[in-house]
């Protein structure tokens, strides 16, 4: 007797994909080496499993809500797989995308704005990570708007990076009126009196306000106690800063150097960036416990908002220069700060601090000629102690490596959107180079 399959039985094995088609679709996969890292670290990126010479696109998104705005940042670059079937992102070039060339990390900081406008990331709570999300698509995609749920993706991975080394404790502060968040290198002995002492740094942001602990839990992952200070638009803080009270930045140094952890036999350091900048060489100026300030994109003279020292307000630039500011297609303020030389402050011998400045060439908001102004004016004594380094075609807003280029956010000040200037790569060389001198300056000055 001879069994003929049914007609339905043969239909239905027609449409059961070839075994190697269906094997090498499920073997796509991406492998991230280490596993888990700081956001500062470099990684390594590669794919298996394609088909010889395949072209894909391999694309890294992350996703930031808040009660105002959702932002999204992608990256995406074209790639050509070996023989073998595979992609590795620390050998092969990209051909086109947001990045193009040899570069490890090129996915990280070339990432741009794919929903929101004018958006940031930014990390108020240093406890969680930044969570990426890549995957690798069949041919090659060329825009963000083509990155849909009808294109399905050969293979999806979850990259985490972290601020926070395994072992680094953040404290709340809420001394007295201080607030910010305090961070502790980890510390391999659990017995309190051979706990050891580390260097301490003050890390100060610019106009946007609040608690941003990024920085200062990459810091102390590095070796470093970091107090993250907050000094309006956080808790029980001016909502906004009108005048600064230099006081309060005193006792911030205090409660530091008083911390029993802390190794300050050379003094402390001050970090800042923008209107922090400013604040961060004034405490250089004031302040004999501060041995090393490094101020990031910041003129010696407070612009805008006023400063208060023991009773007294001091001069300050209250406006923009006017005549240089214009805005950009979709309302971006660009524009420059109006320095008036009579308002600059200067260090003096009272002052034993080192100062860093960083300077990037492509910020729209400040002159680089006025920094020299300032130079001029210090004694020969007081410019050896001062180092400037000038980074061409970054933007304002430097920050550690791998953050993408905010060429432009909303500003608290403006009200508006601004622009902040740079381009993606000089700025991402910028970013890696500077945090590697952050790091020099404190470990040789503190």
């Amino acid at each position: 007797m001879i069994l003929r399959p049914s007609y339905q039985l043969l239909s239905a094995l027609r449409h059961i994909p070839t075994y190697p088609t269906f094997l090498s679709r499920a073997l796509v996969s991406v492998t991230v080496n280490p596993e888990k890292g700081l956001v500062d670290e470099q990684l390594s990126v590669s794919v298996s499993g394609l088909k010889p010479e395949e072209n894909v696109t391999v694309s890294a998104t992350i996703e930031q809500s808040s009660k105002k705005r959702e932002t999204v940042f992608r990256s995406f670059g074209h790639f050509k797989a070996s023989v073998d079937g595979c992609v590795n992102l620390v050998t092969d070039p990209c051909l086109a995308g947001t990045y193009t060339g040899i570069d490890p990390m090129g996915l990280f900081w070339s990432m741009t704005q794919a929903v929101g406008k004018h958006g940031r990331i930014m990390t108020h709570d240093a406890t969680k990570s930044l969570d990426y999300t890549m995957m690798v698509h069949p041919g090659h995609i060329s825009q963000h708007s083509d990155f849909s749920s009808d294109i399905k993706p050969l293979a999806t991975k979850l990259v985490q990076r972290s601020f926070m080394r395994s072992g680094v404790r953040k404290i709340t502060v809420n001394h007295g009126r201080l607030r910010g968040s305090l961070f502790i290198p980890s510390d391999e002995t659990t017995n309190r009196q051979q706990r050891r002492r580390y260097p301490a740094v003050i890390d100060l942001f610019g106009s946007t306000g609040s608690l941003i602990e990024s920085r200062g839990a990459l810091l102390a992952s590095n070796g470093f106690i970091t107090l993250s200070l907050a000094y309006f638009a956080y808790k029980d803080l001016p909502s906004v800063v009108n005048e600064v009270d230099f006081e309060y930045f005193e006792e911030a140094i205090d409660y530091l150097m008083n911390h029993e952890q802390v190794s300050c036999e050379k003094g402390i350091g001050v970090l800042g960036t923008s209107l922090g900048g400013v604040i961060a060489l004034y405490m250089a100026k004031e302040c004999p416990q501060v041995s090393a300030a490094i101020s990031i994109n910041a003129t010696p003279t407070f612009f805008v908002f006023s400063i208060r020292h023991n009773g007294k307000q001091l001069p300050y630039c209250c406006s923009i220069d006017c005549g240089h500011t214009v805005y950009s297609d979709d309302g971006c303020m660009i524009t420059n700060w109006k320095t008036d030389e009579s308002k600059l402050f200067y260090l003096d011998e009272s002052s034993r601090s080192k100062v860093l400045f960083f300077i990037s060439g492509d910020d729209p908001l400040l002159y680089a000629d006025d920094y020299y102004m300032w130079l001029k004016n210090l004694t020969p004594a007081k410019k050896k102690d001062v180092e400037f380094i000038i980074y061409e075609g970054a933007g304002h807003l430097l920050e550690p490596p791998y953050t993408p280029l905010f060429n432009s956010c909303y500003s608290t000040y403006f009200r508006g959107p601004a622009i902040f200037g740079g381009y993606p790569r000089q700025h991402a060389e910028a970013q890696e180079k500077s945090w590697l001198k952050i790091r020099e300056f404190f470990t040789e000055n503190l």
